[in-house]
């Protein structure tokens, strides 16, 4: 961004070798955070699947109900 308000950018052939590496980084930058917010879905996913299936069908065999009703 510094590059586009810098005094040189009406000259584009010094910064327009400047756009394609920007361009892509900022793409990098943009599928890092699409897999970091999958990677948060799944997990949030994941654990209301587990909670669903041992907690709250209460397990006996499961060693987090006592940790959980411990707590209580």
């Amino acid at each position: 961004m510094l590059i586009l308000v810098s005094r040189n950018t009406q000259k584009f052939r010094y910064i327009a070798p400047v756009f394609g590496p920007m361009y892509l980084l900022g793409g990098f930058g943009l599928s890092a955070l699409l897999q970091l917010a999958r990677r948060y879905l799944s997990a949030i996913a994941s654990y209301r699947n587990f909670e669903s299936v041992y907690v709250k069908q209460e397990r006996p065999d499961l060693s987090i109900k006592s940790v959980l009703d411990s707590n209580r």
